[in-house]
């Protein structure tokens, strides 16, 4: 913060950023094999790449979002994310895995304090 005058460092250009999170990637060696669809031009096309190249900061924001779900009250997380409705944002993060995740650990934890 000292060197940029105790404020934030301008924000990076999406572009290198994205750039630089897939170098980050192939170094950390995240090279499975993975199916993507990707769209060109008007339609869609299923390819074959490795994991790395496919990395970009909207998986930071997915995973954010998928990971405190829950945990940080849904409106803040929408104001976060950029939804404006929460059924758009319960869309994005598909709730109902996490709804039934949520409730298995519940489960487990009431299972393990009768037992304790």
């Amino acid at each position: 913060m000292a060197r940029y005058g105790n404020t934030f460092p301008q924000p990076l250009d999406p572009y290198i950023y994205n750039e630089q999170i897939k170098k980050v990637a192939a170094l950390a060696r995240i090279n499975t094999p993975v199916k993507i669809r990707k769209r060109i031009g008007f339609r869609c096309k299923e390819l074959d790449m490795e994991k790395w190249q496919n990395i970009t900061s909207h998986i930071g924001r997915r995973s954010f979002a998928s990971n405190f779900y829950g945990k940080i009250p849904t409106p803040l997380l929408m104001q976060a994310t950029g939804h404006s409705t929460e059924q758009m944002f319960l869309n994005y993060i598909n709730p109902v895995n996490h709804a039934r995740v949520i409730s298995l650990g519940n489960y487990f934890e009431k299972i393990y304090a009768e037992g304790a």
